[in-house]
């Protein structure tokens, strides 16, 4: 559990670990070994190493400058080896699950995040600006785990499913500026506003720029045909003198860009004087057809999580039976008890729990002995 909350500390820079009342918990944990030192009863190594390591043993909250300095010296550690690994390797870029030093791939990986919310100390980002650390990872250079692989594949995956409903949406309204609550019941804006903001950071991939300035994206949010009303409105006026009236059909097969900016103008109230119920009935097309596209996009969703748990599952069932990985056998009995990534099997989760104790315990006795 200590190792458990080192890691805790290398992701999250406190030990203010949220309240779990689990007895296997890291709070319950950690909140023990401060009910032991208050008792006298802590062993003085385990309260030397929770010292060093900057845990505050009476419970209180950490404001002095101890922790400071103690942080300042695990970064510094870091930061000494990222020099070595450059000068070794050429570049900068540790993949985030290296196998010969997790924490120390999760440490590089996160000075991208703070730097990214801006939390990340302006002398330190000078300091790894001059070893020429690369701020945007370079997928092709990494070489994360297969598990990594198959999210990045399905995050990948996601961008395109979105990209293509923005490529939908930009052949349909005549720009990508995408309203609240247009395109998939309000995702595709969420999605459009997600791909300024990265951009703003300096975070969006340039591949990615490129596909969306191909399509007509603005940066800005602001596109010159977003200022087009007083054409469709000429439109809308040359519609009615020759039908006699502003109903157009919503999917018009001769301009649909006009038939759905004449619905938008009955939902949104802006310029068209329409009885309500007749609102509610024209423009019920229109949102039947975004309620379909919003099913299928979550249930394309739901596809892909379920095809990655299927891959973790199979990963951790080949490690349990061929490594007699301890975890594995305890995942698995976690994944069979509640039906995660398969069926509900409650013999098998009992077997993999059963298995991991048979192995996992004799190998704490042979610790404890040597």
């Amino acid at each position: 559990m200590f190792k458990v909350l080192c890691l805790f500390f290398e992701a999250n820079g406190h030990f203010e670990v949220p309240a779990n009342p689990d007895a296997n918990s890291l709070s319950f944990w950690l909140a023990k070994q401060r009910s032991e030192f208050k008792a006298g009863r802590l062993s003085a190594v385990r309260r030397e190493r929770l010292e060093k390591l900057g845990v505050n043993l009476d419970g209180s909250k950490d404001t002095s400058t101890k922790k400071q300095i103690l942080n300042d010296n695990r970064w510094n550690v870091h930061f000494a080896k990222l020099v070595a690994f450059k000068k070794k390797f050429g570049h900068c870029d540790v993949p985030c699950h290296w196998e010969k030093d997790r924490p120390f791939g999760h440490w590089v990986s996160n000075q991208r995040s703070f730097r990214n919310k801006g939390t990340l100390k302006e002398s330190r980002i000078a300091r790894l600006n001059d070893i020429g650390f690369t701020w945007e990872a370079r997928l092709g250079d990494l070489t994360p785990s297969r598990a990594a692989q198959e999210q990045i594949k399905a995050v990948n995956h996601l961008w395109d499913v979105m990209f293509d409903a923005l490529v939908a949406y930009q052949k349909e309204h005549g720009d990508c500026n995408v309203r609240p609550k247009d395109g998939m019941s309000g995702r595709l804006h969420k999605w459009v506003t997600r791909q300024r903001e990265h951009a703003n950071k300096g975070v969006l991939l340039a591949d990615r720029r490129r596909r969306l300035e191909g399509i007509g994206f603005m940066w800005s949010g602001h596109n010159p045909l977003w200022d087009n009303w007083d054409k469709k409105f000429a439109k809308l006026v040359a519609f009615k003198e020759k039908f006699g009236h502003c109903d157009v059909p919503c999917h018009w097969s001769v301009d649909h860009v006009l038939g759905n900016w004449v619905a938008e103008r009955y939902r949104d109230g802006d310029g068209v004087q329409a009885d309500p119920s007749k609102s509610a009935a024209y423009f019920q097309k229109y949102e039947d057809a975004l309620q379909a596209e919003a099913d299928r996009q979550l249930e394309a969703d739901r596809k892909i999580q379920q095809e990655s748990l299927k891959q973790k599952l199979q990963r951790n069932i080949y490690l349990a039976e061929t490594k007699d990985n301890v975890q594995s056998m305890l995942y698995l009995s976690m994944c069979y008890s509640n039906g995660i990534g398969t069926d509900v099997d409650l013999e098998k989760a009992k077997a993999y729990f059963d298995k991991a104790v048979s192995v996992g315990l004799p190998r704490r006795m042979n610790e404890k002995s040597n």
